[in-house]
């Protein structure tokens, strides 16, 4: 309809990324294939919410359609479209990610043993996303420019458009700079950082396709081989190792504290495991 395609426009307008705006299309699309020519939007969503629930899809699948159409109808509202509509609360889900450990983490640098340019632009990409907590479209954009290895930061361009500094470790600059000397030859003149075999910037489709690659090859039970987990690995270790909530929001470009409060809540959670299993009270 009209009014979604200035939804969508109104987003790209706001910053939102590609991939953003795609989502937001894909769940509009669904929706407006369920409602049909429906009028009486009031009733039509909850039930729409309904039919998803019945379908078994995962608390967050669904919570993801609902954030959707409430920015959708929201947008509606504040134009003046239609009349206020009252919207079911549905409860954020915690998506449950089990998060590696440096065990598992150091199986993953190791399984890329060499100093090739594959080996050691893949030994970057997971040693980055684990030091750093960046996101998978994060990786990608950053330019050699981006990199100050003097000081330790990476510029990274984030979510909504919005610039921040990322601090980096020691370890995680020499494999930083191990890749760059090893791509040298391939990358020419080109300014991104992280490069594919041809030489141009590595996209996010073959950036997943490293982590599908890893996941055939080396076997994790119960644990998803993915950038993400490598994200949400950083945080829970960030503060397990004292690190504190305010800079950790910082620095994984959260926009709201209740997301960064999450992995606070977590580590608590994953402590009361170890101590249920490792403390000698219970040998006494």
């Amino acid at each position: 309809s009209q009014a979604v395609d200035m939804f969508l426009v109104d987003r790209e307008i706001r910053g939102c990324t590609d991939a953003t705006v795609q989502y937001y299309k894909d769940m509009l699309w669904a929706f407006q294939l369920y409602a049909g020519e429906t009028l009486d939007v009031q009733t039509i969503i909850p039930q729409y919410l309904y039919k998803l629930k019945q379908r078994d899809l995962a608390a967050y699948s669904i919570h993801a359609h609902y954030r959707a159409i409430r920015a959708f109808v929201r947008f509606t509202e504040e134009n003046e479209w239609t009349p206020h509509i009252k919207l079911p609360k549905i409860k954020t889900p915690d998506k449950e990610i089990v998060p590696m450990s440096l065990s598992q983490v150091r199986r993953l640098l190791d399984h890329y043993r060499g100093d090739a340019f594959i080996q050691t632009r893949n030994r970057a990409i997971i040693a980055t996303f684990y030091d750093t907590g960046i996101r998978l479209g994060e990786l990608t954009k950053l330019d050699l420019p981006d990199v100050d290895y003097r000081a330790g930061f990476l510029f990274v361009n984030g979510k909504g458009n919005k610039d921040r500094y990322v601090p980096f470790s020691k370890k995680c600059r020499k494999f930083l700079w191990a890749y760059q000397k090893a791509s040298v030859e391939k990358r020419g003149d080109e300014q991104p950082f992280f490069i594919n075999r041809l030489g141009t910037r590595l996209q996010i489709d073959g950036l997943k396709q490293v982590f599908k690659s890893l996941s055939t090859q080396i076997e994790m039970p119960g644990i998803r081989i993915s950038a993400h987990t490598l994200r949400h690995s950083f945080a829970l270790s960030y503060l397990e190792n004292r690190g504190d909530l305010q800079s950790l929001q910082k620095i994984m470009g959260h926009s709201s504290p209740e997301i960064t409060l999450k992995y606070g809540r977590m580590v608590k959670g994953h402590m009361k495991q170890q101590h249920d299993r490792y403390s000698p009270g219970d040998r006494i």
